[in-house]
Formats: C-alpha cells, structure tokens, sequence
C-alpha cells in the first residue's frame, strides 16, 4: 500500500466542465459565463467538437466547444495553451485555438492564435483586465492554460551571455 498526501501547486485552476462526470459541473461556455482565475494561472481542461460516444462520460452526447476565463494580465505576459492530445501525424486532427478579448467585450479579440501545433500562445501587449476564450476547432483533446512571464523571462536569459568559450 501506499498512502501519502498530494497539493495541487497554487494557482492550479480545473476548467468548470472538464469530461469527468463525477466533478461538479460549473458551465463556462460563453464570454458570460467565464470562470474567474487568478494570475499567475494554470487551468487544467477539455473540449469537444464532437460527443465522445463513451458511456459514463460527461460529454458522452453532447460537445464542448468553448471555456471562457477572465483575470487581469500584465503586459508582456504570456497566454499558452498546451493541446494534450495533438497529433504530430496530423495535426489539424485535434486543434485548439485561443482568443483574447478585453474583459466584458466578446465582439472583437485583441489578439488570437490559431494554428495547429501543439501549442498556441499570444503575448499580451497592453496591462488589463482580459477574457480568455479557448475554443475546439477540431476533435476532442485535454489542454493546459497558462498565463505567466515565461517568454518574457526567457528572452531576458536569452539576451544574457552566460558563458563565453573561445573557440579551440
């Protein structure tokens, strides 16, 4: 046997209608139902542009095509989404997108990524208070959310020389 304990790090979010029926449903399809997370953020969560036709599933007959989250965002920042179940073989198999809209506006996205890799990201331009709207474009994946510094630190380190060799 083995027997422990386990934390979620902080800032760990689960989207509000993942596909597991057994965790409490809270809807966050549209811009005015968005879920309220804080930043630095990571959100756990699922979509699909078509049921799973798996007994037992939340989304056994019916899809989930958007989740819509909403947090202040400095600029520079980060906004990353790790498709889980991307397919280098063929990638627009499994594809997820995202939006970003200033807050309490869904008429026009400020920015958007939309290719089929599987990662999408747009860094933030302007401090504020945004929506996010990931949305399935196509198939059914598990995705990781992410809002925080990391290409900002990145290309600081980057910029760095840490070690310089002379050639030999």
């Amino acid at each position: 046997n083995i027997s422990g304990r386990a934390r979620a790090p902080i800032n760990t979010f689960v989207d509000g209608d993942v596909n597991d029926p057994n965790v409490p449903n809270r809807d966050n399809d549209l811009p005015t139902q968005e879920q309220a997370i804080s930043n630095p953020a990571t959100v756990l969560g699922y979509l699909a542009t078509t049921p799973t036709g798996t007994a037992g599933d939340r989304f056994a007959t019916a899809n989930d095509i958007y989740d819509a989250y909403t947090l202040s965002i400095a600029a520079g920042q980060v906004v990353k989404l790790g498709i889980a179940d991307h397919k280098a073989s063929n990638p627009s198999e499994i594809d997820l997108d995202i939006r970003l809209y200033q807050a309490n506006d869904s008429t026009t996205p400020v920015a958007v990524s939309e290719g089929t890799g599987p990662i999408e990201q747009i860094q933030v331009a302007q401090s504020g208070e945004y929506d996010i709207l990931v949305l399935a474009y196509q198939g059914r994946s598990n995705y990781v959310l992410s809002v925080d510094n990391s290409s900002v630190a990145a290309a600081a380190v980057a910029k760095k020389v840490l070690v310089q060799f002379a050639p030999a």
